[in-house]
Formats: C-alpha cells, structure tokens, sequence
C-alpha cells in the first residue's frame, strides 16, 4: 500500500507511535494528538510571536491569555506552534461562537471581524503589541 508522508504521519501519530517532531536544532515544535493542552513553552513561543490576543485593538494582559487550537482540538486539530492562536478570554468565545473568524496567511494566524465591523472582510492582526515602532 502506498502512503504519502503526511498519511504516514497522521496514523502513526494516531497509533502513538510517533508524536513529537522537531526542527533542526532539536526543538520540538509538534507534540501531534498525544496532548490536548499547549505546553507552557509552546505558549510563550505564540506570544512572542503574536504578542497578545490576536484581535485587533485588545490590551488584555498577555499573561492572562487563553490558546486556542486553529482547528479545534474535538475537530482532529493538533496542539503545534503554527497552530496555537492566543487569544483573550472574551474573543475565545467570540471565535467559539463564530461570531470572530481565524484564518492563516503565510502561516500566521489573523483575524476576520464580522462584517458589520469590517464589510471587506480583510484578516486583520494586533499591532496593540508590536515591537516595531
């Protein structure tokens, strides 16, 4: 039987026979299915990349952030830098609800505001915390 390397991955991930993938200075940057909930350093590495909650215009705290998974987690979502969104606790329900849309470009997690908010629909991300400036 012939697989691709990505159907390869994904049974043995699933049979737990292999989980976590690192880059190459020996960095984990994938833990797969084995563990629902980001680790403490795979969160630090999201924010310090996003910088604190992803929705444009939010000043909460970074330290108070909840993580969210880009495909949620009961959805077959895995628990992986590019996939952790950092969000505040009220627009973790807004995208739970639907009511906030999360899409990647060039790898990056952005935002869509409802179109009441935004009628171009244009993904949008944070620059509250940005180091330039």
């Amino acid at each position: 039987m012939k697989l691709s390397a990505c159907e390869l991955r994904t049974m043995l991930c699933e049979a737990k026979v292999l989980s976590p993938i690192y880059n190459a200075d020996g960095v984990i940057m994938d833990i797969g299915r084995d563990a629902r909930l980001f680790p403490r350093w795979m969160k630090l590495a999201a924010r310090d990349r996003d910088g604190g909650c992803l929705v444009p215009g939010c000043t909460e705290e970074p330290a108070l952030l909840d993580y969210h998974h880009f495909k949620p987690w009961s959805k077959g979502g895995h628990t992986r830098l590019q996939d952790c969104c950092p969000l505040c606790r009220s627009h973790h329900v807004m995208v739970h609800n639907g009511y906030l849309r999360l899409v990647k470009v060039k790898g990056l997690p952005y935002v869509i505001l409802p179109k009441h908010l935004d009628p171009d629909q244009q993904p949008r991300r944070n620059t509250y915390f940005s180091r330039a400036g």
